[in-house]
């Protein structure tokens, strides 16, 4: 067994990713959470990396749904000091805060 094999075993993962059906079950997940919640807003704290890109996605695409079937629903957002390649150059961290409706 290869170590990818064994990773893929021990995980119990699936040996190959479809972005969209994943995109969609995180989407699903998303939605369901929030209803079972009986909130109404999701916090998410932003980077302004790839993750933080990718996760603001998926929950403006969850926050569409749920607004098309008539729950009302919303994003909050914030960024906090992070270091980021450019301060290595001299530019400072960023911080800031970003609210979406």
């Amino acid at each position: 067994m290869t170590e990818q094999e064994m990773i893929i075993d021990g995980l119990g993962v699936t040996p190959s990713f479809d972005v969209a059906l994943e995109a969609r079950r995180r989407v699903d997940f998303l939605v369901t959470y929030l209803r079972a919640s009986g909130l109404s807003a999701y916090v998410l704290g932003i980077s302004g990396g790839v993750d933080s890109l990718a996760a603001a996605l998926l929950a403006q695409r969850a926050v569409e749904e749920l607004r098309k079937a008539g729950y009302e629903a919303k994003i909050r957002g914030g960024s906090s000091p992070v270091r980021h390649s450019g301060e290595r150059e001299g530019r400072p961290a960023s911080f800031g805060h970003h609210r979406s409706g």
